[in-house]
């Protein structure tokens, strides 16, 4: 037997599937009782949800996506230079002692377009930094923002592209 979904008669839901179009009220006005072909059907006045307590929601306020050739970046004449218009000071420590410079700047690039794109507002590349918390990334911000995100990210990288993912709640 298919289960059927709960069904709501103003404000009251009967749990256990049997249907009818004149539920009749019980005697404590606190319970219905819905006569069906099958028997009778016990319904309660269904509550709201409990509310979290907090008055900021975790509702997502955007996502942000990039992915980038290593091909390109390997093939930056001047990846010192360009690095420097991407990457912090603590970024930069960090590249010279990667062992795949290039690797190390697509990564970063693809993370910061991807945190940029789903951040409301704007944002430039050197307004924060990509740490590495034990083995994750996480965002470091180094000018204050208006409002205190959360943001999750994450990076992948093959032999020929980098991918940035980022969620912001």
């Amino acid at each position: 037997m298919v289960e059927k979904p709960p069904l709501n008669i103003s404000g009251w839901r009967c749990y256990d599937g049997a249907y009818s179009a004149r539920p009749k009220l019980c005697s404590n006005r606190e319970k219905f009782k819905i006569a069906s072909m099958r028997g009778a059907c016990l319904a309660v006045k269904a509550r709201p949800r409990p509310h979290c307590g907090t008055a900021r929601h975790n509702i997502m306020q955007g996502i942000g996506v990039d992915i980038i050739e290593l091909n390109r970046i390997q093939n930056i004449r001047f990846l010192e230079r360009f690095s420097q218009f991407i990457l912090s000071e603590n970024e930069m420590r960090q590249m010279h002692s990667a062992s795949h410079r290039a690797q190390f700047v697509a990564s970063r690039l693809a993370v910061k377009e991807a945190v940029i794109k789903a951040l409301p507002g704007s944002l430039k590349y050197h307004d924060f930094e990509i740490i590495k918390k034990g083995r994750k990334p996480v965002v470091r911000f180094l000018k204050p923002i208006t409002k205190p995100y959360k943001t999750f990210i994450s990076l992948a990288h093959s032999s020929e592209y980098v991918v940035g993912f980022a969620l912001v709640v």
